[in-house]
């Protein structure tokens, strides 16, 4: 069975099949997260940084999906892992691995006066700052996402990301 779901200018085609596995699902999430934000203008010069922190397939999965592509004003992805909380840089998106989400707090900490959309894999982190939160329902993989924690990053996302949402979807 596939999902196709339609964002603003890109298709979004998830195979729910067991052979498409929750990294590949969550790279191209990502990757469709990337046209549905928008940043401050001195964020659109140089390259677009997506970070991962932790060890987690979804790195490769990220890193090849998003090989030679670049984003819609021209701005090259680059993938970019950090072990831990100290090695982490500016970064226009960080994905934090369900296995190192009890740094949430202090990656906050480490990136609060950054343009930074910050998106997780763990039950409850859209309530403790997380902008966009990884949920597998029925099987499925959905996100929630809470506007005021992109915001308080100066990170604007799309009315559409916002009607894609998992809570969106139940109203």
């Amino acid at each position: 069975m596939k999902k196709i779901l339609i964002f603003i200018g890109c298709v979004l085609i998830i195979n729910i099949s067991a052979q498409t596995n929750l990294a590949k699902q969550q790279a191209m999430y990502i990757y469709n997260f990337t046209k549905l934000i928008d940043y401050p203008d001195e964020n659109k010069s140089d390259n677009f940084i997506i970070g991962i922190v932790g060890a987690s397939s979804t790195f490769e999965d990220i890193k090849s999906l998003f090989s030679g592509k670049t984003l819609g004003n021209g701005q090259k992805f680059i993938i970019q892992k950090f072990k831990s909380v100290t090695e982490i840089t500016n970064c226009h998106i960080l994905f934090i691995t369900y296995t190192n989400s009890k740094e949430l707090t202090n990656i906050l900490t480490k990136v609060q006066n950054s343009n930074t959309l910050i998106i997780t894999e763990q039950s409850g982190a859209i309530n403790k700052g997380s902008a966009i939160n990884f949920v597998v329902i029925n099987e499925k993989l959905k996100f929630e996402l809470k506007t005021e924690n992109a915001i308080n990053h100066q990170v604007k996302v799309s009315s559409k990301l916002n009607e894609l949402s998992y809570e969106q979807s139940l109203n």
